[in-house]
C-alpha cells in the first residue's frame, strides 16, 4: 500500500526561516556582547611523517608555551589550551573581531607505537612542534630476498 503525503511547501521555507532567525539572532547577541554558547575551537594542524618520527605541528598564537596542556596517551595525542580574550579598554569599541576566543581541544590518532620518552615539543612564534619518534618495532626495515638461494635482491623497505 503506498502513503501519499500532501504537498505543502511552506514546510521548507519555515525551515529556511528559523535557520536566519538563528543566524540574525546570534549575530545581534554578539555584536551586544551577550553570551555566545560555549563552544570548543580547534586549532589548525599539520601532521608529516619522517621515516623515523611524526612530527604534529599545531597554530597556537598568543599563547603561553606553559599555558598549553600536551598528553598522550594510548596513542592519542591531545593538545589543549584556551585563547584570552583581550582585556577590556575604557572607550573602545570593537568593529569586527574575527580572533577567536575560548578553550581549544585537539586530539588525533597515531597509526603506531611512538618513544614515549623521547618525545620533543618546541614552541617558536606562535607555532608548537611536537616531534614523535617512532618506536624501534614500527620503522620501517630493508629485507633481503633470495631467490633460489643463489641470487641476492634488496627489497624496498615501504
Amino acid at each position: 500500500m503506498t502513503n501519499l503525503t500532501r504537498l505543502d511547501p511552506f514546510r521548507e521555507m519555515m525551515t529556511l526561516r528559523n535557520t536566519m532567525d538563528q543566524l540574525v539572532n546570534d549575530t545581534f547577541r554578539s555584536m551586544n556582547g551577550w553570551q555566545a554558547p560555549q563552544e570548543t575551537l580547534a586549532v589548525p594542524l599539520e601532521i608529516a611523517e619522517t621515516p623515523a618520527a611524526f612530527v604534529v605541528t599545531a597554530a597556537v598564537p598568543g599563547i603561553e608555551p606553559g599555558a598549553l596542556d600536551i598528553t598522550l596517551n594510548d596513542n592519542l595525542l591531545t593538545i589543549r589550551g584556551e585563547f584570552q580574550p583581550p582585556q577590556a579598554q575604557e572607550n573602545v569599541r570593537y568593529h569586527l573581531s574575527e580572533q577567536p576566543y575560548g578553550k581549544f581541544s585537539r586530539t588525533i590518532t597515531l597509526p603506531i607505537a611512538v618513544q614515549t620518552d623521547q618525545i620533543a615539543a618546541n614552541y617558536h612564534h606562535g607555532l608548537v612542534t611536537i616531534t614523535l619518534p617512532k618506536a624501534e618495532g614500527a620503522k620501517p626495515k630493508r629485507i633481503v630476498v633470495r631467490s633460489n638461494g643463489q641470487k641476492t635482491l634488496e627489497g624496498q623497505a615501504a
